[in-house]
């Protein structure tokens, strides 16, 4: 749980954190209160305290936001309680998206390098581009699947043969889009390519079954290279699941590759 702090009698949202206990305060009292109920008091409360209610509305939304930060990271949690309410709610819009870009963005706020007006503006501009990204991936599906065999091909050949078969066909769909057999030692490598999701959200969601496919496969024994966006945070997601729940030696890669046709950049990390 978040560490309690006092209300002050009169809360004033300008001074630093007093928007996290006044939040806390108007929470606690909304409790049970039902949606017509909570207007009411963030009406009361804003006119009591000559705010608007949107400013009330606002301060309870970044202390969700902190509570839900706090469930992973008490540390984190306590760093934007110290931060103005614009500068969380900015982070926590961020955060819907990537991640660590959201942190890296809080971090460069604490340290003074961005005012809470300038990672507003920055959150805005990396929004308008994930938001193309989304777009350019949800309606090119079809050229999505090449770009990840271009980027596939570039990276294994000519070590690895394309082969016409693999070991699941007959037993329904799956993840593998191609398989590739190594012209030497004759192993296999099955080719994932997830997505595309319309979100980073949803990335997140999907990373369990991403990567428990994977990991299924190579303890069949077989390697196993996915192929996800460049510059979309994926890569970074799904290495930081391999580091944690793999052993070291699973025969995962992880390659990047940029759509639209773009050239496909060689980021495998084994």
């Amino acid at each position: 749980m978040i560490k309690q702090i006092a209300v002050p009698a009169e809360p004033s949202i300008g001074r630093e954190q007093d928007w996290v206990g006044l939040a806390r305060a108007i929470a606690n009292e909304a409790a049970g209160s039902g949606h017509g109920g909570h207007e009411r008091i963030y009406e009361e409360r804003a006119k009591s305290l000559g705010l608007h209610v949107q400013s009330i509305k606002r301060a309870l939304t970044a202390f969700k936001f902190v509570s839900q930060v706090a469930s992973r990271d008490i540390d984190k949690a306590r760093r934007l309680m110290a931060m103005p309410v614009a500068a969380v709610l900015a982070v926590s819009r961020w955060y819907s998206y990537d991640r660590d870009a959201a942190f890296g963005a809080m971090e460069r706020c604490e340290a003074g390098h961005l005012s809470a007006r300038q990672l507003d503006a920055e959150e805005k501009k990396a929004r308008r581009l994930h938001a193309e990204f989304v777009a350019s991936a949800s309606q090119n599906r079809q050229s999505y699947g090449l770009d990840a065999l271009d980027a596939a091909n570039a990276h294994l050949l000519p070590d690895w043969q394309t082969e016409t078969s693999g070991p699941f066909d007959g037993l329904g769909t799956g993840p593998f889009a191609r398989i590739f057999r190594h012209r030497k030692h004759g192993h296999l490598c099955l080719l994932q390519v997830p997505g595309p999701f319309e979100s980073q959200g949803e990335w997140h969601r999907k990373q369990n079954e991403i990567m428990l496919s994977a990991l299924g496969a190579t303890a069949l024994g077989h390697h196993v290279l996915i192929v996800v966006p460049a510059h979309s945070g994926v890569r970074e997601l799904l290495l930081a699941w391999k580091e944690r729940l793999c052993p070291r030696e699973t025969n995962i890669s992880i390659l990047e590759m940029r759509l639209r046709g773009s050239e496909a950049s060689a980021l495998a990390v084994v």
